[in-house]
């Protein structure tokens, strides 16, 4: 057998192993057994020193430093400080009942599994010595039992240790709004409460509630996230608690943020919507608002951050949102609410007539456009030259003469129609038309 020398001051070290997954809080950061090691500092449990630190043998490392009253009569913990149940006794070497006089070991019904020569014995270099002296007080039919039995040790029956609690099933989880998720488990008989234990994504396990309701809210987290989450039940006999073993984690998510950050650019028949992403999100929703219905009517998914909702009537002002979503566990949670975005389509091109009555001028003529709340006419002295606005009038007129131009030049003209809605101008697109002054 490889033997194993731990390098610290003590009197004793016995590897003890802990529950496979249990989340413990409060100690270190835990998803699988942890390794305890006695030496300098750590946790103190019925006398002994727990001192956690990181290993990859997976055991608990249970000793102390020479200075409890204890070391003659060695008994083991069913329970961590937090919950973490210890099962399992491991060999290792420190002479500890050669150097200690240890009269008597005190196992629990807990530890299912106890080493080869993990007690009673010490080792003289050669071989194990057997200590005839120690008497064992182990529950009937334990694993204590069965080692006193299989070495020939004296033991003796002692009152089991109240069984903990069963392990807590049917979590489940759901969005509360973007900043809370509430969790919710099966009732286990007998338990006096139970802990909720929360995991963000790449870190540890931590206690986030203690209760003794079945249902817990926890706030406090980010919109559009991941989270673990696990629950213990416990019980409480003469002041001590007792931990469920086990657990079975649930991962969930908080609704997404909502989307801000709207932007559009229109034509006659079309808006260019664009929104900020949102952290966290599957895809987006867009809706459109119904006027003739009164309601919102949905008319895009999306995994992007923009859409064009075409075939609009022109000069005509509409309503959208877009609600972000994330997929989770075969479901979408949508972002609680909305933002409302208003915004109109540009109105339709103008129809003119140009044309000079008048020895240096030009008049305008056009017909009127839905929608429009202005017009503006433009002109330029040559094909290549830039526009020149040379007039803006409101929806109400229809005609514009302009005075003033050179007799026998060429004089080009266009108007635009314009709406103005929530603040923003949209133009028409333009048609050219070139006359020769009289």
């Amino acid at each position: 057998m490889k033997r194993k020398i731990l390098s610290v001051v003590c009197a004793l070290s016995l590897a003890v192993s802990v529950v496979g997954t249990a989340p413990v809080a409060d100690i270190v950061n835990v998803i699988k057994p942890i390794t305890v090691s006695a030496g300098g500092g750590g946790e103190i449990i019925n006398g002994y020193m727990y001192d956690f630190s990181s290993d990859t043998n997976d055991t608990f490392f249970f000793g102390f430093d020479g200075t409890q009253a204890a070391a003659k009569n060695l008994s083991f913990p069913t329970y961590g400080n937090n919950g973490e149940q210890i099962t399992r006794i491991s060999e290792y070497f420190c002479n500890v009942f050669k150097s200690y006089d240890v009269e008597t070991v005190t196992i629990p019904a807990s530890i299912k599994n106890i080493d080869d020569h993990a007690l009673g014995f010490y080792f003289d270099g050669n071989d194990y010595v057997r200590v005839d002296s120690v008497i064992f007080y182990v529950v009937k039919g334990s694993a204590g039992e069965a080692y006193a039995k299989k070495y020939g040790f004296t033991y003796k029956y002692s009152a089991a240790e109240p069984s903990a609690p069963a392990n807590v099933t049917g979590i489940k989880a759901a969005a509360y709004g973007r900043y809370a998720l509430k969790i919710s488990w099966n009732a286990v008989p007998g338990a006096t409460g139970y802990v909720v234990y929360k995991k963000d994504y790449g870190k540890s396990w931590e206690r986030a509630a203690v209760t003794k309701s079945t249902i817990q809210l926890i706030d406090g987290l980010s919109a559009g996230t991941s989270y673990d989450f696990t629950v213990k039940a416990y019980r409480t006999v003469n002041g001590k608690n007792y931990y469920s073993s086990g657990f079975t984690a649930y991962n969930d998510s908080t609704l997404p943020e909502i989307v801000s950050g709207f932007k559009a650019s229109t034509n006659a028949n079309t808006v260019n919507l664009s929104w900020k992403r949102v952290a966290g999100a599957t895809g987006f929703v867009v809706y459109k608002y119904n006027k003739v219905a009164k309601k919102w009517e949905r008319c895009a998914v999306t995994s992007g951050t923009s859409w064009s909702e075409n075939n609009l009537n022109p000069g005509e002002s509409y309503a959208f949102t877009v609600k972000a979503y994330k997929s989770k566990n075969g479901k979408n949670l949508y972002s609680p609410s909305f933002n409302n975005f208003k915004t109109s389509t540009s109105p339709a091109k103008v129809n003119f007539i140009a044309a000079s009555n008048t020895k240096g001028s030009a008049d305008i003529v056009w017909e009127k456009v839905s929608g429009a709340t202005s017009y503006a006419v433009y002109y330029k002295a040559s094909a290549g030259a830039s526009w020149t606005r040379i007039g803006f009038v409101n929806n109400s007129t229809t005609k514009f003469t302009k005075t003033g131009l050179k007799s026998g030049s060429a004089g080009y003209f266009t108007v635009r129609a314009f709406r103005t809605y929530e603040g923003v101008s949209h133009g028409s697109a333009f048609d050219t038309k070139s006359i020769k002054i009289k």
